[in-house]
This record gives structure tokens, sequence and C-alpha cells, in this order.
């Protein structure tokens, strides 16, 4: 996966990310079961496959070999866990929503402007990608938690079509990059259409 380096901006929290995210494109706030910090403890799942947003039918995505489906937050909100790492829970969210406004560039720098504040959160990377043949666009941050450890959460943007998806991949900072290949092999999977 292509990275592109950017300066140590500051931004607020890793649940606050996503909350904004699926505010900006029109889904629920809903957090999921499994830890957005480093500090929380580790949930267990059943399950290996993702879903479509709201009553609409047109994506499809699978999880990197080995994630199991801990929850259905709902209809198009679905975490996947991976393996427990460093004691915390490896994580993939996987969020579907309708009507965004702005191309997928414009909500993730919204997003990243607007929560840049928190001291415990620093931008890593963030750069278009293609995804699927369509608007995307991908970010890593990095969050210190209270016990010192740091949580990293790669997030893609995917929008086509008035329906928007959000990919979140939450890992330990030590753990991350042995999953990039993983999270790219498996965002080959992901298609518009059942």
């Amino acid at each position: 996966m292509k990275r592109k380096k950017v300066g140590p901006m500051q931004v607020k929290s890793l649940s606050i990310l996503v909350v904004v995210a699926l505010v900006l494109f029109g889904c629920s706030s809903s957090q999921p079961n499994g830890p957005a910090s480093p500090d929380a403890p580790a949930n267990q799942g059943a399950m290996n496959v993702a879903g479509s947003p709201k009553d609409a039918s047109d994506w499809s995505y699978t999880p990197p070999e080995g994630f199991q489906q801990q929850s259905q937050m709902d209809k198009g909100d679905t975490v996947f866990n991976g393996p427990k790492e460093d004691g915390f829970q490896t994580n993939l969210r996987v969020k579907g929503g309708t009507n965004p406004k702005q191309s997928a560039e414009q909500i993730g720098k919204d997003i990243l402007q607007k929560i840049s504040s928190q001291p415990s959160i620093t931008v890593k990377e963030q750069e278009p990608y293609t995804l699927a043949d369509s608007d995307c666009y991908t970010w890593l941050v990095a969050k210190k938690g209270k016990s010192g450890k740091v949580a990293e959460q790669r997030q893609f943007i995917v929008v086509k079509n008035g329906v928007a998806v959000l990919l979140t991949m939450t890992a330990p900072e030590s753990t991350m990059s042995k999953w990039d290949q993983a999270l790219a092999d498996s965002l080959k999977s992901f298609h518009w259409g059942r």
C-alpha cells in the first residue's frame, strides 16, 4: 500500500473521528463493541461476511482472513475481530450509508480538520485512493491511550452514486504495518452490487 507522509498534525480522539465521518455522510454515530482505544478490553466474535448500507444492497466486502464477525450494529454497520495483539483486540468496522453530499476526499479532509486539536491523536498519512473504480480517500491516525500504549486506525471512505462506505481497521501501532497487505488484499473484494 502506497504511503504518503504528512506532518505531525494533532487531532481529536479516534472515536470522534468515526462519529464525524458517519455524521458527514448520514450514518448513525453508534460505536462498535470492539475497542477504539488501546486501553479497552478485547471482545470475541463469530462469522465472516460483510453487508450493505441500510436498505440498499449495493456493495459487498469480505474482511481479511481470520477476522470474525463480532456484532451487527444495525444494517450496514458490522464489526469484525482479528487476533488479540499486545493486549488489544485488532478489529475492522464496516459502515455504509446513503446521501453523501461531498467527495470522499473532501469528507476525509473535513474530518481531519475538524478533529485537529486533540493531543492524543496524530495524523500519520492521508491520500486519495481508488477502490472499486470509485472515489476513495484514506488516512492513518495514531492514538495514545492513558496506559501509554498506542493504537493506529487506518480508514477508507469510498463514495459512489449517493452511497458511502467507511472501512476502519484498528490495531496496536506495533502491528498495524503487518496488517497493511492483508487489508489491501481484502479491499480487492470490495465491489458495488451483490
